[in-house]
């Protein structure tokens, strides 16, 4: 089961130390505990649904080597999700799993978790099998703990840490260190 802090979409990052606790609020990046190449073996991951409050410096070369924008499951990936958590609930012969994924758009995995638990409660009051209509309705009283307000925040952020991340590789022109040559030389 996917722990309930990746309810919100995901920000992963390969640290180089430190990690940012349940607040979301940066903490200070020791360099003394950074780790040196002996160190073979050792990833450090966080997670954060507050990529904003992230202190550019720790987005610095050498410190967070890698991001990964983790958006809410498509379409295939939550049919598959609830073909998994439902593979040994009592289900209606009848329950159409890419309809239920064409209804939770925009859910995520804790999302989907908890509408199964919640069809399968209401099935259980009635000494029933879960049925399309009871996630129908289940559906329709929880709405998903991700905002598309959210999604499209997150996603201008990704495109801006792109933007500027390419910016830097294609960057030819650095400027000069150094003392410059004068025509005496």
């Amino acid at each position: 089961m996917i722990p309930t802090f990746y309810s919100h979409i995901i920000w992963s990052k390969i640290l180089g130390s430190g990690n940012l606790p349940s607040t979301g609020q940066p903490q200070p990046y020791p360099a003394n505990q950074k780790p040196t190449a002996k160190q073979k073996g050792i990833f450090v991951i966080g997670a954060t649904n507050r990529p904003e409050k992230i202190d550019p410096a720790i987005l610095r070369t050498g410190r967070l080597d890698k991001s990964v924008y983790l958006p809410p499951p498509d379409k295939n990936a939550r049919a598959a999700m609830f073909k998994l958590y439902l593979k040994d609930r009592p289900i209606d012969l009848g329950l159409d799993y890419d309809k239920l994924a064409l209804l939770t758009e925009n859910y995520v995995s804790s999302d989907l978790k908890f509408l199964i638990d919640e069809a399968s409660r209401k099935a259980l009051k009635t000494r029933g099998r879960i049925t399309m209509s009871i996630f129908t309705e289940v559906i329709s009283d929880n709405k998903p703990s991700v905002s598309l307000t959210e999604i499209r925040k997150y996603e201008a952020l990704k495109k801006q840490w792109d933007n500027e991340k390419q910016d830097l590789q294609t960057k030819d022109e650095r400027p000069r260190i150094g003392f410059r040559p004068t025509n005496n030389e």
